[in-house]
């Protein structure tokens, strides 16, 4: 792995970014939802990638943002999603299960 992790933030060019624990500085809430679904990153710089994805696995909704986003989920099923968040290269940085009631 090239790159360090220095007073809890990300530095450097990473090879295996599955190695970090990205997971202190993203916040999904509310879950359960029924309306939106906020998405909020702290101390990760870049664009984001987020998808949405059914049960099915099927991409539900996508987008990018920088620092925060929020998703309308009121016209989804009920039912569980799950959010999968992405850095600029594509490497998988978290994912989280989310209810959707």
């Amino acid at each position: 792995m090239v790159g360090y992790v220095k007073n809890g933030i990300p530095h450097g060019v990473l090879k295996n970014v599955s190695e970090i624990d990205y997971s202190q500085f993203i916040h999904i809430f509310p879950n359960p939802t029924n309306n939106v679904l906020t998405i909020k990153t702290e101390k990760l710089s870049g664009k984001i990638i987020f998808e949405i994805i059914d049960f099915q696995g099927r991409v539900v909704q996508s987008g990018n943002f920088e620092q925060q986003i929020t998703a309308d989920v009121s016209g989804f099923s009920n039912g569980i999603y799950f959010v999968i968040l992405k850095n600029q290269e594509g490497a998988i940085i978290h994912r989280e299960k989310v209810i959707v009631q």
